[in-house]
């Protein structure tokens, strides 16, 4: 995913979804190369999270029905580390259903990529797809997030590093772009000596995030208005 592409997707997610504040205690996230990793471009925004398919990448069209057992292919949120690349499941829960207005009122109207759900959006029912399974079916400067789209749904995002081991015995962490919590984490990035947090919990307002400026962590208060 390019920087040009990048921005483009931002400026039609805040103009579609949101208005974007700039509230910020970090420079705004340019998204450059991390120290340890191989990302080269793409701002840290909420467009570079594409929860749609990606037909470049996979060959869209399969939609996997819900399974009886389908809480189970619910993810957990994103840990601060990443030790291991782990495929994600191929099976995804269904939607909520009955939603009206909008792009669609069920998953059977998702049929545009692999594994359609129909989430509830500003503007109605709108589609979401799993874009990814593994980091081999995202481009080398990405990553695969399990069920890390906006609306749900695997998403290839800014891979800063893979794993903790492209650290240097620091931790591969998912970071928050300008929009905050708004959308879901938009890429992975090393940490580095020079951080000024580790965690939110470090952070008495706002939240830690990754500030490709520095190329270190520190604390932000970025986030769009829904």
């Amino acid at each position: 995913m390019n920087q040009t592409s990048t921005r483009v997707a931002l400026l039609l997610a805040c103009g579609w979804f949101a208005a974007c504040s700039s509230s910020t205690t970090t420079p705004p996230i340019d998204a450059g190369p991390s120290d340890g990793g191989s990302a080269d471009g793409g701002g840290l925004d909420g467009g570079a999270v594409d929860g749609g398919a990606d037909a470049g990448r996979r060959d869209a069209g399969s939609v996997d029905a819900a399974r009886p057992d389908a809480g189970e292919c619910a993810y957990p949120p994103a840990g601060n580390s990443r030790p291991e690349a782990s495929a994600c499941s191929p099976c995804r829960p269904p939607g909520p259903g009955g939603i009206t207005g909008g792009d669609c009122m069920s998953d059977a109207q998702c049929t545009l990529g692999d594994n359609g759900r129909c989430f509830y959006s500003r503007v109605g029912g709108s589609c979401s797809y799993d874009a990814c399974f593994q980091d081999s079916d995202c481009a080398a400067d990405e990553l695969c997030a399990c069920d890390g789209g906006f609306g749900g749904g695997n998403a290839c995002i800014i891979a800063g590093c893979h794993v903790n081991a492209d650290c240097g015995g620091f931790d591969c962490s998912p970071s928050l772009g300008d929009c905050g919590h708004y959308f879901p984490p938009v890429g992975y990035f090393c940490h580095t000596a020079s951080d000024a947090c580790s965690s939110d919990a470090d952070c008495t307002a706002g939240y830690c995030a990754y500030d490709t400026v520095t190329r270190a962590w520190a604390c932000s208060t970025a986030e769009c208005v829904g």
